[in-house]
């Protein structure tokens, strides 16, 4: 019903009559299987509701990640103009950054300038996306925004079947001006280390501690996109959730 209503544009009469056409399937199958609970049928329950409970607590806090993530960013144009105002010291190479969100400054940037006061000639903020297609053409795949010369956006499309490989999407960029060959820059990633809360904000204490758990074993991006893996820096943060 809640699909026909958002997805399709159903009327709520028609949702709810589909909703009902189901019921009267599957409520029979269920009352016929009540009975087998007891019966060994409490384990697949179980663990259907582990996965469940896994599930949602790590979509609530990659949630919560991305409104702290966001809500450290600043617009790019507020972030030049700051950057003219108040000039670092520059040193030679582009930079690469990736930046998952694909608007504004990454706070990845921003907190390597306030504890090292340095920035590179060129930066590149890379953006990787997954999209509804399978797979997505090269001439689609990259997006170059220039805010000016020494500082860019790159923003690439990958299919749902596709593995993501920056180098093919640094090389594609190349062809668009874009000076950032793979063996030649250096790649700053974001590692956060999570700092549990005692109020519970947006989620109860004891899923933030699942949450921390799994955010823990997580595979780092860059092992799977292709990167050198001697070409990165990874720039950690604390963030409290």
């Amino acid at each position: 019903g809640v699909c026909a209503r958002r997805r399709w544009g159903w009327s709520r009469p028609a949702a709810i009559g589909l909703t009902l056409a189901f019921l009267l399937v599957d409520l029979p199958f269920l009352g016929a299987s009540l009975e087998k609970i007891t019966e060994g049928g409490w384990v697949p329950l179980l663990v259907a509701a582990v996965v469940y409970l896994i599930l949602t607590t790590w979509r609530r806090g990659a949630d919560l990640l991305d409104e702290s993530a966001t809500a450290a960013r600043i617009p790019e144009d507020v972030f030049l103009a700051d950057l003219d105002a108040n000039p670092l010291h520059r040193v030679a190479g582009t930079a690469v950054v990736m930046d998952a969100r694909g608007k504004g400054v990454p706070r990845t940037l921003l907190h390597n300038i306030k504890h090292n006061k340095v920035l590179h000639q060129k930066v590149v903020l890379l953006t990787l996306k997954t999209v509804d297609h399978p797979v997505v053409d090269d001439a689609e795949r990259v997006e170059v925004h220039r805010y000016r010369d020494d500082f860019v956006r790159v923003v690439a499309k990958e299919g749902f079947m596709e593995t993501p490989s920056v180098g093919q999407v640094l090389e594609l960029a190349a062809r668009q001006g874009v000076d950032c060959h793979p063996s030649r820059v250096t790649f700053f990633f974001g590692r956060e280390t999570l700092v549990i809360g005692s109020r519970r904000r947006g989620m109860a204490v004891w899923r933030k501690y699942v949450f921390d758990f799994l955010f823990r074993n997580a595979y780092g991006a860059y092992l799977h996109m292709g990167v050198p893996p001697n070409r990165v820096i990874e720039i950690g943060q604390q963030v409290e959730i």
